[in-house]
């Protein structure tokens, strides 16, 4: 069988035909020894972590997919007369935008996996990114994190690596909308717009950035081990590279915001573009914030209006509201389009095992 153990640091080590593995940090070797028994029990044992992953990332999508749907339905009354006074063709501009948004807060995580020391492609994780993050929509604040995460380890990834780098995307996520909105509210205030309310949200950018600094995210994967009592191994990115990624998701928040003012657009032609991709950005920071609430759903469209001082507050409403629906039908859009790309020809494998500390 395959026997796992992990190498203290040191200097540079050679094990078999390794060869020569790299001096600094964590090293970690895999020797080769013979049980049949134990191998039969781990093989066994995560094929059985696959088939739950499975099932409960399914499950996740699925139940985001059945909430989704009931909103829609139980304001489409609404919402369709409201789109009967748009301009149809601005708010098409606007779902096609905002499903390009959604598309780039996907594709960073795969180099927030790369960083904690796995490697998978962009297709694989933007199938298990879609699905899984439709668990916003399902009341409670965990779903999108268990969605994604299960569903990152159905596609190989290690369970540690794929609830970590959930969590970090979900971090750096954030932390790049409060940037953003920040931009966009010096551009409205430089050109003489009001910066409306909802102003303590960006309280979050600094907090975040003392956070996500190497000593804390180590204190923090410190905390993890002692309550878990066992080693959480993985790797933590430099401050450099965490700010990298930062910046990363930049773009997606400037399509979203974006995406909002084209809908704003399609009902007033001299709706103002900085004031209103503010305000709309903004929104999503106060919905995440209101954790308990699914999917932000009610919190942003208060927070939007509250924001969007420029609008007439029938607008800013109506504005929200269909919003909303372009945001929802670009997730759904979305999650139906990955699948319908092929997996990858790399067969996933679950991590091994790993034990501190030589076996017998």
């Amino acid at each position: 069988m395959r026997g796992y153990f992990r190498v203290p640091p040191g200097p540079k080590t050679t094990i078999g035909r390794s060869g020569p593995l790299a001096s600094g940090g964590a090293v970690v070797a895999w020797a080769i020894v013979s049980d049949p028994v134990a191998h039969e029990a781990a093989t066994s044992s995560r094929r059985r972590g696959f088939g739950l992953a499975s099932i409960v990332g399914t499950a996740i999508a699925l139940g985001g997919l059945a909430f989704v749907t009931r909103i829609l339905v139980e304001e489409w009354d609404e919402t369709r007369e409201l789109i009967s006074q748009a301009r149809w063709g601005w708010l098409v501009l606007a779902v096609i935008v905002c499903l390009t948004g959604m598309t780039s807060i996907g594709m960073p995580w795969r180099a927030i996996i790369a960083a904690l020391g796995e490697k998978h492609t962009f297709r694989d994780t933007l199938r298990w990114y879609f699905p899984g993050q439709l668990g916003k929509y399902i009341p409670g604040g965990i779903w999108p994190v268990v969605g994604r995460g299960e569903l990152a380890v159905k596609g190989g990834v290690s369970r540690i690596v794929a609830y970590t780098s959930v969590g970090l995307s979900l971090a750096l996520t954030y932390l790049a909308c409060g940037l953003v909105a920040l931009c966009f509210l010096v551009i409205a205030v430089l050109s003489g717009d009001d910066a409306g309310s909802g102003l303590w949200a960006l309280s979050v950018l600094p907090l975040g950035l003392v956070v996500l600094h190497p000593r804390i995210l180590r204190l923090l994967l410190s905390v993890a081990e002692r309550a878990l009592s066992r080693d959480v191994a993985v790797n933590v990115p430099p401050y450099r590279t965490t700010l990298r990624l930062l910046v990363s998701h930049a773009p997606a928040w400037t399509l979203i915001g974006t995406g909002t003012w084209l809908v704003a657009r399609a009902f007033d032609p001299s709706a103002p573009f900085a004031q209103v991709a503010f305000a709309g950005v903004l929104s999503w920071l106060v919905g995440f914030i209101i954790i308990p609430v699914p999917g932000g759903i009610g919190v942003r469209e208060v927070a939007f209006a509250a924001a969007a001082v420029s609008l007439s507050s029938d607008l800013a409403a109506t504005v929200a509201i269909v919003s909303r629906l372009c945001f929802v039908t670009s997730d759904l859009a979305g999650a139906g389009l990955v699948m319908l790309l092929p997996r990858s020809q790399t067969k996933a494998t679950p991590a091994p095992p790993q034990a501190v500390g030589p076996t017998p």
